[in-house]
This record gives structure tokens, C-alpha cells and sequence, in this order.
């Protein structure tokens, strides 16, 4: 169903419960109908690159994915939320993730309960933080962050993951600076990035 220029979901998707792949990327919806909460069973559901916001016609869009706890890979780039729900933490199989290109300032602590996530993709934002809970990764391969321009630092918990491949934070607070505990990280590809000993404070200037 991808790139079928769909404008509308029938209530009548509510019908497929055993539905486990969704593709719907590159369209022109706006909206979801409440029945779509009722996909429990989707592993895989890509609905990147359409119109898609927080709140249409009084529904909490991403609410109605918060049982769908099968999911291992989601993608919701390219639309208008500034806002991911707490209770996405609930969806602890999540091994792949994409809001990339949308107006997000900031992300939910409860994201950390995602202990299989092995990518996540969060460039072209508004995010100021990366919640401390974020340390708790273990099998983080692949972190895409760039071009958050207000993004000064990652939770120092973060160096611990061995697993970690590939950090993108170009483009962030131009006083980006990383503790000197993630060059440690044996295999890390780092883009964008200076490591020293922690965020650097400016100085004043003198009158």
C-alpha cells in the first residue's frame, strides 16, 4: 500500500487482527481510524513520509499504537509530531525505530525499557535532551541524531554500550562535546563529534 497516494484508512482495517506487516509510507494520510488500535498482532508497520500529527478530530494518533507490543520495527518519519506518548515504552520488542524529519523536542524516558532496540533514527529534530535512561542500552548499534540543533550531550551511560557501531550528532549545539568515556568503545563509528571532558562551558567575554 505504499506510495498509492491513500488519503483515508477504512475503519474496516480494524478487521485484519492477524495482520503482522503494514506498509503505508508515502502517502497523503492524515489520519488513522481508532480501529487501527485493534492490530495487535503487527510486528513491522511503516508509516513514514505522510500528513500524519499528534491529535486529528480528537484522536491521540500514536495512543492507538500502544498495544501493539509485537512490534519490532516502526517507522514514523517524515510527518508533523512534536511529541512521542510515554507509554511507547511499553513496546519492549522494539529493535528498530525511525521519527526522523519530524518536530519532536523531546523523547520519553520509558523509551529506555527498549532493551532489544538496535537502531534508532532521530535526525531533524528539535530534541534538546537524550534521557539518561537511554544508558541503559545494551544492544544499540546505530544511533542517527544529527541535525538536532539544540542537542548538546549524550547520557554518559551510553559509553558503556559496547554493542554501539555508528553515532551521527552532526549539526547539533555547536558546544557539543562528548566525555572522554566514549572513546573507549572498541568498534564506534562517531560522525560529528568532538570527544573531551565533558560539555564545555563558554566564557565570558570581558567588557
Amino acid at each position: 500500500l505504499a506510495c498509492n497516494a491513500i488519503q483515508e484508512i477504512p475503519a474496516e482495517i480494524g478487521q485484519l487482527t492477524q495482520l503482522v506487516e503494514l506498509h503505508l509510507t508515502d502517502n497523503s494520510i492524515k489520519t488513522l481510524p481508532v480501529e487501527f488500535a485493534k492490530l495487535t498482532k503487527l510486528q513491522r508497520l511503516n508509516l513514514g513520509k505522510n500528513l500524519l500529527v499528534n491529535k486529528r478530530d480528537d484522536v491521540e494518533l500514536l495512543a492507538l499504537l500502544e498495544d501493539m507490543t509485537d512490534l519490532t520495527e516502526l517507522y514514523i518519519h517524515k510527518n508533523g509530531f512534536v511529541s512521542l506518548p510515554d507509554k511507547l515504552g511499553n513496546l519492549k520488542a522494539m529493535r528498530k525505530f525511525s521519527a526522523a524529519n519530524n518536530k519532536l523536542k523531546s523523547l520519553p524516558a520509558l523509551m529506555g525499557c527498549w532493551d532489544e532496540i538496535e537502531e534508532l533514527y532521530l535526525s531533524h529534530n528539535d530534541i534538546k535532551a537524550v534521557p539518561f535512561t537511554f544508558g541503559a542500552f545494551r544492544k544499540l548499534k546505530e544511533l542517527q541524531i544529527s541535525h538536532n540543533p539544540l542537542l548538546d550531550t549524550l547520557p554518559k551511560g551510553m559509553s558503556e554500550n559496547r554493542s554501539l557501531q555508528q553515532v551521527d550528532i552532526r549539526e547539533c549545539a555547536a558546544e557539543l562535546s562528548l566525555d572522554k568515556q566514549f572513546q573507549a568503545l572498541p568498534n564506534c563509528r562517531w560522525q560529528g563529534v568532538k570527544m573531551g571532558k565533558g560539555k564545555e562551558k563558554k566564557k565570558k567575554k570581558k567588557k
